[in-house]
Formats: C-alpha cells, structure tokens, sequence
C-alpha cells in the first residue's frame, strides 16, 4: 500500500490545527467576556503610533495654517497608503462633504470630539500642549478605531491640533484615518513582528515535539522494515527498538515472532530435508529389484513393471528435488560469492536441459559476469530452463538474455508459452504451489522448481522476479551483483 500522507505530517499537522483551534476560541472567549473589538489594538503600540502621526500632522498643519491643511493630508496619505481627513471636535469634516461618511462614524467622531475632563484612560498618553499656548494637556479620549461595512473599511481617529489661521491660537481637531485593511500603511497592524513572533512558535514547538515524533516515526519505520524482511523469509533480522513503551513492547514481540518463525521454517526444511534423505536408499533398492523382476517378467507382466518403473522414477525425481530445496535453504549463509562469467554457465545448462529439443536464443554479453556460487546459479538456471521447455516448448522459441542493470546484472529466461494467472504470480515461488490444478504428474512436477530457484538466488544475495509478457509467454527474472 502506497503512503500519502507519512504520519509524521499528520502529527505536526493535527498540532497545528489543535492550536489555531485554541486560539481561535481563546479569542471568542476573551470577545465575549470582555466585550473586545478593533478599538482594543489601542491600548498598544497602535495607539501610540496613531498619536505621534497626529501629533505630526498637527504640527505640520500649524505651521502650513488651514490653507496648507489639504496638502499636509495628502502628503501624509501619499507616505502611509492611508487616505487622512480632518474633522472639527463637533464631527464635521473640513474640506469634504459630510454626506462621503457613514453616519456611525459621524456619530463617533461627535462623542469623541466632546473630551471628558480627568485623567486619560489607562495605557494611552496625553496629547501635548502646544509649544508656548500656555494651555494644559488635554486627555487623548479621541483615540477610536471602528469598522463600518458601507463602505467597507477601518477608520481610526485621534486628537490633534491645528492652526485655522495664521494669527490665531490653534484649535483642537480630530484626524480620521480610513484603510481597506489592518495592514496597509504599517500604523495598525506590522506584519513583521507577527512574522517573526510565529516563526519562533514554530521553531519552539519544532523544538519541543521533533523529538517525540522523530522517536515514534522511527520506531514505526524499524518495524515496518523488520516485518517486510520477515515476509521475505529473512527471519534473522531485529528491530532494534529501544523504547519502554508500546513501541518497545511491540519490537520485542516482532523479535520473538522472528525467533519463532525461523526455528519452524528451519526445522521444517530440514524435516524434509531427512525424509528426502531417508527414502533415497529404499528407492534405490526398489528400482534394484525391479530391474531383477524386469528381466523375469513375461510379455503380460512387462507393461505392469513399466509402471510401476515410471512411479519409481517419479517418486525418485521427488526426493531429488526436496533435497536440493532443502539443500538450498539451509545453506544460504555459508556461501562464497565469487565473479561468474554468464555466457559459460547458461550455455552448459541449454546444452544439457534443451539437448536440441526446442530452440533456445542467448542474448549475453561475451565478458558479462556476476557475482555468485556457480553450482547454486547453474541450478537455478537449470530449472528455470527445464520449465520452460516443459510448459512452453511447443509455443516458439525460449530466450535466455541478460542486462547490465546498474550495479546489478538481470537474467531472465523467457517462453512463449500461456504464462501464468496473475493472481498466481506472487504465489509461485512458493514450496509445493502448482498454478494449473489440472496438470498431470508427466508434466507439471511437483511445485518446487521456482522455489529452489528462489532458495539458491537468495543465497547468492540476489532477487528473483515472475511476470507475464505483454507480447504472450513466462519470464522470470534473477538480478545479481555484477562483477565488475
């Protein structure tokens, strides 16, 4: 089964998404109780950069007096990307129609233009008296930021002053600041420090929960790993996992399960292995003496004898085959790989198997070689060519070719014949498994051909591989280290 989504991805995603889940209803929660809104980013750094640019507008607009007051304003709105307007404290705005606004806003502006006498609210400044007025601070209680949805847009105000007229003393105004967005212009929102402040979330969280996860996706891969060899027949191999948890437990049990496995399968080839072993010298001695009674036997007896001839000659064909898979199986570890030049072996096993009964093609490099025990891979070869030559010699020619692949080298014998079921494919190297139930003794064997031949490449440390032709026929294909 092919992996979308790793389970690594899916823990660091489902912490993600639990958090954003957290913050989402801290932030419902704290709207709620305290009745939050926008005008709550005030109390800030955003109140106090909203002051020092009405501060500043005021003071250029004091000095360019209220002829120069439209030009301060788009100054100012050219800088920041913001559109500035100027309002009187009883909300009328100067130089525009009043009729441009909502009247929500209006109605603010008039309520904030109005200051209550006392100390400013808790987290904001007073704004500063003008240089040499003589007036006292007034309290910035006009600092505001609301959002009206006709038009859609972010309106914030603060108390400034300013000069109508050159000669006279300067008024107090409000400046109205009006964004499609909390981002634009760098007065509500920076987006730099919520930049920096999520990527060291990430990276603590990163910090924290890599190591758990690290721990556990490792584990999972260890046994996912063991486990596929276990199915390959490679019951020597160990998970590794040293964890006091689940994990650990179930690396223990895949140990055991691997302990287990190999001492049955170990002790089964090598039951059959003595059977295989037992029954050749009562075989023997019954092929002896009907060799004696063939001699004495008349014409009617002969075609009984024949019989019974052929049923010795197939039992012993049986007992040769289960010694050399268990032959095969049991030695595995104690083979000594040495460069095998191909072109000598496969042509020695067509000369033998084939004997010029069918046409068998080779398609192999002069100097191609691999590396490999020469009797276990002539072996395999051997039956491999003895297959097709039983199953498919009357379809058309068989091919034996090899392929540099890498830094392995592929052989593959190849028929002509109606191949195998598919569903039968993964099954075939299998001890004992015949995929045509129908065959007959002459001709199908016993089920043990493709599994020597998988017992001796694996020896070799090699892989062995069946499939079905586009084109029609068998093929089976052995990769084994090349020799270079």
């Amino acid at each position: 089964m092919k992996v979308t989504m790793p389970l690594y991805a899916k823990i660091l995603l489902w912490f993600f998404l639990n958090l954003v889940v957290l913050c989402a209803a801290f932030g419902v929660f704290l709207a709620v109780q305290w009745r939050m809104g926008p005008d709550t980013l005030l109390a800030g750094r955003v109140g106090e950069r909203l002051e020092t640019v009405g501060d500043l507008i005021g003071y250029d607009m004091r000095e360019a007096g209220q002829a120069g007051a439209s030009e301060v304003l788009e100054r100012y709105t050219e800088v920041y990307g913001v559109t500035f307007y100027l309002f009187r404290e009883d909300g009328r705005p100067i130089g525009v129609s009043a009729s441009s606004f909502p009247k929500e806003l209006l109605e603010v502006i008039r309520v904030k233009g109005n200051p209550r006498p006392g100390p400013p609210p808790r987290g904001r400044r007073p704004l500063l008296a003008v240089t040499g007025s003589g007036e006292e601070p007034r309290p910035a209680d006009a600092l505001f930021l609301e959002w009206t949805s006709n038009p859609t847009a972010y309106w914030a105000g603060v108390r400034t002053t300013f000069r109508p007229i050159q000669a006279q003393p300067p008024r107090t105004g409000i400046v109205v600041i009006q964004s499609d967005s909390l981002l634009k212009g760098g007065l509500f929102l920076n987006i730099k420090p919520l930049l920096v402040t999520a990527a060291v979330v990430v990276f603590l969280c990163t910090l924290v929960w890599l190591p758990m996860v690290r721990g556990m996706t490792g584990a999972v891969r260890k046994l996912t790993s063991a486990t596929d060899r276990i199915a390959r027949g490679d019951f020597d191999v160990r998970t590794e996992i040293r964890r006091r948890d689940e994990f650990g437990v179930l690396g223990e049990a895949v140990d055991g399960m691997a302990d287990r496995l190999k001492g049955y399968v170990t002790g089964q080839k090598r039951f059959l292995g003595d059977i295989a072993h037992e029954l050749c010298s009562p075989i023997a001695r019954m092929q002896m003496a009907l060799a004696v009674v063939q001699r004495k036997a008349t014409d009617e007896q002969a075609e009984y004898v024949r019989d019974i001839e052929e049923d010795l000659e197939h039992m012993s064909d049986m007992v040769q085959e289960l010694l050399s898979f268990s032959k095969a199986s049991l030695e595995e570890r104690k083979v000594l790989l040495e460069p095998v030049k191909l072109r000598d072996v496969i042509e020695g096993v067509v000369e033998r198997e084939a004997a010029g009964e069918v046409e068998v093609k080779r398609e192999v490099d002069e100097g191609a070689a691999v590396l490999a025990d020469e009797k276990l891979l002539e072996r395999s070869l051997a039956n491999l060519v003895r297959n097709a030559v039983k199953h498919a010699s009357s379809a058309g020619p068989i091919t034996v070719a090899s392929r540099r692949d890498g830094e392995r080298c592929a052989i593959s014998v190849s028929d002509c014949g109606p191949g195998v079921p598919e569903e039968a494919l993964s099954q075939v190297f299998e001890p004992f498994f015949r995929p045509d139930l129908a065959r007959v003794r002459e001709v199908g064997g016993v089920g043990l051909g493709l599994a020597i031949v998988k017992s001796c490449v694996e020896a070799c440390r090699g892989t062995v591989e069946a499939r079905n032709r586009k084109e029609g026929g068998f093929e089976v294909t052995i990769r084994l280290g090349a020799a270079v």
